[in-house]
């Protein structure tokens, strides 16, 4: 019976986090992707990241997957964007910030 109490507890908070869309291994993996300078100037944390599908990675024009995140130089040189390939779900890179 305690056992389920705890579990029911903790699927309870979890739902309440809001991030239970199914792509926090991929916010983390990118989150781990960035150096501690550019995680600095993120607004928010790993699980800010916005996720976005169908997108192409400038670079290669590879299909890709995103996860974005706002920062706090964003009105100079736009959001951090770290680009997946949808095939390999391997990261390809950051978005060229400008």
């Amino acid at each position: 019976m305690r056992l389920v109490s705890i579990l029911v507890l903790s699927a309870a908070l979890s739902s309440c986090t809001g991030k239970s869309d199914g792509y926090d291994r991929y916010r983390q993996a990118a989150w781990d992707y960035l150096s501690d300078s550019v995680r600095a100037t993120v607004i928010g944390t790993v699980r800010d990241g916005k996720y976005t599908a169908d997108t192409v990675y400038p670079r290669s024009k590879a299909p890709s997957f995103t996860i974005t995140w706002e920062t706090r130089d964003g009105p100079l040189v736009g959001p951090l964007v770290v680009h997946f390939d949808k095939a390999t779900e391997t990261i390809l890179g950051i978005e060229p910030r400008f």
